[in-house]
């Protein structure tokens, strides 16, 4: 959203009033707890969204992280981070 901000003001001859300051940087996905997993569950799309919280026990149980296949981010039932190219 503040990309488009600065293209507006861009624009608009605005570029140079405009101050932005960066106080955080955060990942807003989670790719690093399947790249560090020792085990990892994988669903795909025969086991529907409003299941999962049904393997939360298994999760637990096993220390494991949830991962998915192509079919289940396409249909954004999970997010792309959480893909695994092996299952």
């Amino acid at each position: 959203m503040r990309l488009c901000c600065v293209r507006a003001a861009a624009k608009f001859g605005d570029a140079d009033k405009l101050r932005v300051k960066i106080i955080a940087r955060k990942r807003d996905d989670d790719i690093d707890l399947l790249a560090e997993a020792a085990v990892v569950i994988g669903v795909g799309q025969g086991v529907h969204p409003r299941d999962y919280p049904q393997l939360a026990p298994l999760v637990d149980l096993l220390d494991a992280e949830l991962g998915c296949t192509r079919k289940v981010t396409d249909n954004a039932w999970m997010p792309l981070a959480r893909q695994r190219c092996d299952l």
